[in-house]
């Protein structure tokens, strides 16, 4: 038999965030446990918002709060702003809500902070 000369092929791994990759949704990023956490949040998140607003239909609320976007930022008082911004005009108190929010951001950090996939 003759020999066949195989030549090496590389692969080229992109930087580039496609839209619907799971780098941006965070599966990347997180461990198993730690994504099971982040999705009871976003589950306590939209039940809280459809009592806010008085809404059944969670594809009918008027905002929308990203778990992971305020797991991102660094400064708790940035996290605060940024969640009472989207809150400005809703129709009832929602102070203890943003901090109800803001304890459960900061367990999820730190319960990921120790967790996340390497």
């Amino acid at each position: 038999m003759a020999s066949r000369k195989i030549k090496h092929q590389r692969i080229i791994f992109q930087d580039k965030v496609e839209e619907n990759s799971s780098k941006k949704y965070g599966t990347g990023k997180y461990n198993r446990k730690a994504l099971d956490a982040i999705l009871e949040c976003e589950n306590w998140v939209e039940e809280q918002l459809r009592i806010i607003y008085d809404i059944e239909d969670y594809k009918e609320l008027p905002i929308q709060i990203d778990v992971y976007t305020l797991m991102d930022i660094e400064d708790s008082k940035q996290q605060k702003i940024c969640i009472e911004e989207k809150l400005s005009n809703s129709p009832s108190s929602v102070k203890k809500f943003v901090d109800e929010l803001m304890n459960k951001i900061a367990e999820l950090r730190q319960f990921n902070g120790g967790n996340k996939a390497e």
